[in-house]
């Protein structure tokens, strides 16, 4: 998974120890989305949307790649902003 301001994490342990660190209190309102299926055989999902926090609300795309199972594969968080608006989004203390 690519969260935003953060390095890659890898591994089912790894992205649920991040999620229950960093999305506690996050309400994601997806809005559109496309499926397509790659020349692999793999899914590509492509979500916009909006993810209120206690501190700020932002624009988000998010894509999913999934396995002929379904099984996601990668994950990235995209937050849709200017750099400016980005800096003053980052989380006090990180």
């Amino acid at each position: 998974m690519h969260p935003p301001f953060e390095s890659g994490i890898i591994g089912p342990a790894a992205i649920a120890t991040y999620l229950e660190q960093e999305a506690q209190g996050l309400t994601a309102y997806p809005i559109e989305g496309t499926v397509k299926t790659l020349d692999n055989g793999e899914i590509q999902v492509l979500v916009g949307g909006k993810v209120d926090t206690s501190w700020c609300s932002v624009n988000v795309a998010w894509q999913f790649i999934l396995n002929q199972e379904q099984k996601i594969l990668f994950a990235k968080i995209k937050l849709l902003a200017s750099m400016q608006e980005l800096f003053h989004l980052q989380k006090p203390g990180k």
